[in-house]
């Protein structure tokens, strides 16, 4: 039964990346006036990304983006300093995923010109072997320090390397 979820949450991620893609023109000249056809769209794809970021990275990120999407939801309850107005799914929607700030937005932008930048740089680290050990510009003739914790001194293969090394 955890493959049909599987699928549902593939085809609802196609959806709502084809929708806005297709749709985009016709999205910017509504410009706040979102149809049924919108929201559901936007719906589906916080949901997913909901679900997809929770299979990823744990629950943590997950519960924190829901609680941020109750809140909006419960502003007109809260009592004191943390009461709004409150916004519509509508309204969040437009914010969240057809906005500029939202999903295909400014996150997105930062994702695939830094932190590629980075991961590119650590796979390229990995293949050198740069990051183990010094890499290649370790000297090969230094011997590696072993540390003998229960007697608090370098330990034998330690001194034995380093003398052998300056006796004439």
């Amino acid at each position: 039964m955890a493959w049909a979820l599987d699928v549902a949450l593939i085809a609802g991620s196609i959806f709502a990346a084809l929708y806005l893609t297709l749709n985009l023109d016709a999205i910017v000249n509504r410009a706040g006036a979102w149809s049924a056809t919108d929201v559901f769209a936007g719906v589906v794809a916080i949901v997913t990304l909901l679900e997809a970021s929770r299979r990823t990275v744990g629950w943590p990120i997950s519960f924190i983006a829901a609680c941020f999407i109750g809140y909006a939801y419960a502003g007109p309850a809260l009592p004191g300093v943390l009461r709004h107005g409150g916004y519509s799914t509508g309204r969040m929607v437009g914010q969240l995923y057809l906005g500029q700030e939202g999903i295909y937005g400014i996150p997105l932008g930062v994702a695939a010109s830094f932190v590629f930048i980075f991961i590119l740089f650590g796979a390229l680290l990995e293949v050198t072997d740069a990051g183990r050990g010094g890499g290649p510009l370790k000297p090969r003739f230094w011997p590696p320090r072993r540390w003998d914790p229960c007697r608090g001194v370098p330990s034998q293969t330690w001194s034995r390397a380093v003398h052998s090394q300056f006796r004439s």
